[in-house]
């Protein structure tokens, strides 16, 4: 309990983790590569969306964009959000929704 009650502010974490342990070397290595990223923040949404529709999903985007409009956070190159990338990846989908991947074949080519 005494450790517990005069730990400080700034201490490495990887000091807390024993010599040999797995922990330290990751927190030592996350220290090292990704200290200039401040600790991730999730934004959860609990309440029960109808995600389809199209006023929801831009009261999120505007929720978001909001969130990182913020001094404590790097903004959308830095975010990530499950229902962008899934928009972003349903827009080509939708612009050409019946436009097959692979070509059909042409079965009026009687020569090959």
């Amino acid at each position: 309990i005494w450790g517990c009650i005069q730990l400080r502010e700034g201490v490495q974490l990887s000091k807390l983790a024993g010599d040999s342990s797995y922990v330290g070397r990751y927190l030592e290595q996350d220290d090292r590569y990704f200290s200039k990223y401040d600790i991730r923040v999730a934004v959860v949404v609990t309440e029960e969306l109808d995600y389809s529709d199209p006023d929801v999903q831009d009261r999120l985007e505007n929720m978001l964009e909001s969130f990182e409009d913020t001094v404590y956070t790097y903004g959308k190159n830095e975010s990530e959000s499950w229902l962008r990338l899934y928009l972003s990846a349903e827009e080509p989908l939708c612009l050409k929704p019946f436009s097959p991947f692979i070509p059909p074949l042409d079965t009026t080519n009687k020569t090959g």
